[in-house]
């Protein structure tokens, strides 16, 4: 992995701690979805009882979807790379989503794939992941 992430430091905790945060950001934000009239976290943690399929892609999806943008933005030299980049991050955590809730219709007891347009009601962690690693990534190249 550290040759495809040559800018990414993957001997240092820093990073993990990182992408911990990065996954529970989406996590929580992303799976609380009426988050002006209700935030809790009793959905998110019962989410991750549902699939471990669904659990073990949506920690990928998730950790490409910082580990990517915070590669090209070490190798960008463009003036706006920090929001250019964390825009592309909130993009593929949405198909992210996208992956992680397929799985979770398909393997859950609880849920079925007519239930799959629930992920449209991501974007919170989707917003709140974008802004998350526009933080992270200005942090990393000072």
């Amino acid at each position: 992995m550290e040759k495809i992430f040559k800018s990414v430091n993957f001997k240092s905790i820093n990073i993990y701690v990182k992408l911990i945060f990065f996954i529970l950001v989406a996590n929580i934000v992303g799976s609380n979805i009426f988050i002006p009239e209700y935030f809790g976290f009793d959905l998110p943690w019962h989410i991750w009882t549902w699939s471990l399929v669904a659990d073990i892609v949506f920690i990928f999806t998730m950790s490409i979807s910082l580990l990517i943008p915070l590669e090209l933005h070490a190798r960008s030299k463009f003036f706006g790379r920090t929001a250019a980049y964390g825009i592309l991050s909130g993009i593929m955590v949405y198909i992210g989503y996208l992956a992680s809730w397929y799985f979770v219709c398909l393997l859950s007891d609880e849920w079925d794939l007519d239930d799959y347009s629930w992920v449209f009601y991501g974007y919170w962690g989707a917003i709140a992941c974008m802004i998350s690693s526009m933080l992270i990534l200005k942090s990393t190249n000072e």
